[in-house]
């Protein structure tokens, strides 16, 4: 008998990125689930080049140098853990999106099959949803899974 597996594809803003790989905490436990093969995260190459300018900046290098990691060390743990997604086109600005960097996180929510948008940016929170993916905090989703915590 064939066994059909939902799993939530999910796309991760860098910033929970950085915390789920570097500290403890609910963005932490997100990237455990991707980790565990629980759900699956996507990423897009304007995603990918955030990710890359963020873990070369001087805060990150400076909490990576004492833990004797690198900035390519951080790259290579995020590209083991997403899968590339290649949006068609950058999407038009939603009304009451208030940062136009913001626009790559949902444009890459727009590829088929994204279950939720995670971050801690206000300037997405605020929207609440995009094309009807919620758009949660890595805590909120978490609530939603079922996750107790640690």
């Amino acid at each position: 008998m064939l066994k059909l597996i939902m799993i939530t594809v999910l796309v991760l803003d860098t910033n929970v990125w950085i915390s789920g790989i570097l500290f403890k905490g609910s963005p932490y436990r997100v990237v455990r689930r991707i980790r565990e093969g629980r759900a699956l995260a996507v990423c897009s190459d304007a995603l990918y080049a955030e990710f890359h300018r963020v873990a070369h900046s001087r805060k990150v290098r400076h909490i990576l140098q004492p833990r004797f990691q690198t900035p390519e060390s951080l790259i290579a743990v995020h590209r083991q853990l997403t899968v590339p997604v290649f949006p068609l086109a950058p999407p038009a600005p939603p009304p009451g999106l208030r940062d136009m960097d913001d626009l790559a996180v949902l444009a890459c929510a727009s590829t088929r099959g994204v279950s939720a948008i995670l971050t801690g940016d206000k300037d997405l929170l605020v929207l609440e949803s995009y094309q009807s993916i919620p758009i949660l905090t890595p805590r909120q989703w978490l609530d939603q899974e079922g996750d107790p915590g640690p």
